[in-house]
């Protein structure tokens, strides 16, 4: 006695299904939400040495939004440090950038009711000269992702154009192999029936 078996071949449709559509929206908006709120935290790839053993360059650390007062002694920071020119009294003559510093919190000083913390990076012998104020501490640090040299050609904006077009370059590979694998499948049923 033989068995037949009842395969229905849907029809091409092409394009991309709608339920996908609204889940990548879904996903833009609560990002752009979280992002504008300040809730998204943000990335930093650790470029010295000033946190070794802690953080190594190329570390991946995410700095996550916190209150400054629920910020402790021992805690890994992120704040945002200016950098000036100096002229040959070592006054400040110019701007020259604003950087993102990740250091060890090692102490908590209140100035005229104003909370403030002076850093050290767990690699340098003495504390940071600057005392960091709350207001411009970015979030607590935490180590992610070790990518090494990798993470490193991501501070590069040459670097950063490369890895998207390897990105972009592997996903058109990848959605080309689908489609070619999904094609070959149903043809393939086409021809058993």
């Amino acid at each position: 006695m033989s068995e037949y078996l009842n395969v229905v071949v849907p029809e091409e449709r092409g394009g991309i299904p709608p339920a996908l559509v609204a889940l990548v929206a879904l996903a833009a908006i609560v990002a752009a939400g979280l992002s504008v709120s300040g809730q998204l935290p943000r990335f930093a790839v650790i470029q010295t040495t000033s946190m070794v053993p802690t953080l190594v360059p190329g570390d991946v650390v995410m700095i996550t939004k916190v209150d400054p007062m629920s910020i402790d002694v021992g805690d890994v920071i992120a704040f945002n440090l200016v950098a000036y020119e100096v002229d040959e009294q070592g006054r400040p003559i110019d701007m020259k950038g604003i950087k993102i510093t990740v250091h060890r919190v090692i102490e908590r000083k209140m100035i005229n009711g104003r909370l403030y913390f002076r850093t050290q990076g767990d690699n340098n012998p003495v504390p940071d000269p600057w005392l960091v104020p709350a207001s411009g501490v970015l979030g607590k640090a935490e180590k992610v992702a070790s990518l090494g040299t990798f993470g490193l050609v991501l501070t590069n904006p040459i670097g950063r154009v490369f890895v998207i077009m390897i990105m972009l370059s592997s996903l058109v590979l990848l959605g080309s192999t689908m489609w070619s694998y999904s094609k070959g499948i149903r043809e393939d049923l086409e021809n058993y029936l």
